[in-house]
């Protein structure tokens, strides 16, 4: 269930959106952020030189994930992918495929703002031919982005700047 109550209006992509070159680390990002009406917690911890150890909380239920840093252009992105599965069910693990997920983000001296790319407009983008990506749709109607991380890229820089692009940014303080 935690897994996807962070991932409520994420797009998910088999690829990652970093390649080495483009992973930043700022110090800025470690600790702990918190809404102020919000129950849910993000804690980032550094896992080495270019990765950090998020683990969100709502409530009782918690997720790891490796998170990355990426810069694009002038802009700041934060690719996750989960790190752990709450069943060490064999036959439910085989069910289950790990995908990145990436946002937006900005960090101003205590504030942490994450923008979630919001999938209506990219589903909307795609069906119209305004957008063009590689993508698979499942048959219950999600998208799966499938393009190379170049063309992931791309595509965020490309739209990194226009409105209706993201859903509302979820604002959070460090605790």
């Amino acid at each position: 269930m935690g897994i996807i109550s962070i991932l409520t209006g994420c797009i998910p992509s088999l690829n990652p959106l970093y390649t080495d070159k483009d992973l930043v680390f700022t110090s800025q990002l470690l600790g702990t952020w918190t809404g102020a009406k919000s129950e849910e917690s993000w804690t980032f911890d550094k896992k080495n030189e270019k990765e950090y150890i998020l683990t969100h909380s709502v409530k009782n239920n918690q997720a790891t994930f490796s998170a990355h840093v990426v810069k694009i252009g002038e802009f700041l992105f934060l690719d996750l992918y989960p790190e752990d599965f709450l069943s060490d069910n064999y036959l439910y693990q085989m069910h289950l495929c790990p995908v990145h997920t990436f946002s937006k983000i900005k960090i101003t001296n205590e504030q942490l703002t994450i923008e979630m790319f919001d999938p209506k407009w990219l589903e909307k983008g795609i069906e119209t031919n305004q957008i063009n990506i590689d993508h698979v749709k499942s048959s219950e109607g999600t998208i799966l982005l499938t393009a190379s991380t170049e063309d992931l890229q791309k595509y965020t820089l490309n739209y990194a700047d226009s409105i209706g692009v993201f859903q509302e940014p979820l604002v959070m303080n460090k605790i």
